[in-house]
């Protein structure tokens, strides 16, 4: 995860990651993903967003990841 300053001054993301990506990185590490949840579909209004992200989580704007250290 890198930030890099706009012309305004304020941060902005310079990677963005796939579930995919994520899964790769966290098991080169050593970690088990546990759950993983999605919510968001842009550009969809919320009703067909929240559809969208129960039948498809991996593609979501949004992720949330619980991972656990395997020993």
């Amino acid at each position: 995860f890198a930030l890099w300053k706009d012309d305004s001054g304020s941060f902005a993301h310079l990677r963005i990651f796939s579930y995919y990506a994520l899964k790769g990185i966290f098991k080169k590490y050593g970690f088990k993903i546990e759950k993983q949840r999605g919510i968001g579909y842009y550009p969809f209004p919320a009703i067909i967003s929240r559809f969208l992200s129960k039948i498809d989580p991996w593609h979501s704007v949004y992720q949330t990841i619980k991972v656990r250290k395997l020993k």
